[in-house]
């Protein structure tokens, strides 16, 4: 009988095993995912506006003054 009770222990144990390494290789594809997504963000920025676009950012400012001023007149 603790022969057989040995054997279910190793069958359970053999399952998480294999659970775990199949979970652990889900991760690595998430991860893997994760470095091809960010390396074509780094690849290509996309900004829709150059931060160096001193005539908007100079726009932005005034509007942004106004809208503060205005929340502090209200």
């Amino acid at each position: 009988m603790k022969n057989l009770q040995l054997f279910y222990i190793l069958q359970e144990m053999l399952k998480a095993e294999e659970q775990s390494l199949f979970l652990v290789r889900s991760m690595e594809d998430e991860v893997r995912e994760m470095l091809i997504v960010r390396g074509r963000e780094s690849a290509g920025p996309k900004l829709k506006y150059s931060i160096f676009d001193t005539l908007r950012n100079e726009k932005a400012k005034k509007a942004m003054k106004q809208k503060v001023s205005l929340t502090y007149k209200a």
